[in-house]
């Protein structure tokens, strides 16, 4: 009984403080529609993002040298943008 009480518990813990992914709002000064918070990247796929976003991602090509050069040097790093 106590395990049970003890998962529910984590349970809402973890729904409590969950954010919400790809959220949106006018920005004040811009008056145009911008992501907060969380995004990834089906958010910048969607809606206005999408013009900016699609040409410049599908346009990219990254180095192959430079990959394969930060590849010894980032393992087991993370990276947060």
């Amino acid at each position: 009984m106590r395990t049970i009480l003890i998962n529910i518990f984590i349970l809402f813990y973890f729904i409590s403080f969950s954010q919400e992914i790809n959220k949106t709002k006018i920005d004040e000064k811009s008056q145009i529609e911008i992501l907060i918070g969380l995004c990834n990247r089906d958010g910048l796929k969607s809606n206005i993002f999408s013009s900016y976003f699609n040409p410049e991602y599908n346009a990219y090509s990254p180095d192959a040298t430079i990959i394969s050069k930060l590849k010894n040097i980032l393992i087991n790093k993370n990276t947060t943008i």
